[in-house]
């Protein structure tokens, strides 16, 4: 079973906070689960260098910048750019994929 876990962009500190969902209960700082930011959830892939791919990430292939998001009732990637593909793809091999930012972070990728 795929663990639940979260992460929350807090803007006055500059970061993301981490949290989980276990037996009907979030876990982690306060701060993020009582904050109005977004929350994104882990989508259960991890990247080809085994790093957690969460929504609203930014992934790298073959020379392509592509966003991570939840539409149609499962996750999938754009291209960031829309010109080429406004295609939302849900059949994605993530563990040939590279993370390369999020929306936060690397604004100047979404450019």
């Amino acid at each position: 079973m795929m663990e639940i876990k979260f992460r929350q962009w807090i803007k006055r500190a500059n970061q993301f906070h981490y949290f989980s969902y276990r037996e009907g209960f979030l876990q982690g700082p306060a701060e993020a689960t009582l904050s109005i930011n977004p929350i994104y959830q882990y989508i259960g892939c991890q990247d080809k260098n085994g790093i957690d791919i969460y929504e609203d990430n930014i992934l790298e292939s073959d020379g392509e910048l592509f966003k991570v998001g939840f539409e149609k009732g499962c996750f999938g990637v754009r291209y960031l750019n829309e010109e080429y593909c406004k295609d939302f793809d849900s059949c994605i091999d993530f563990d040939k994929m590279k993370i390369v930012g999020n929306i936060y972070e690397y604004m100047e990728l979404l450019k």
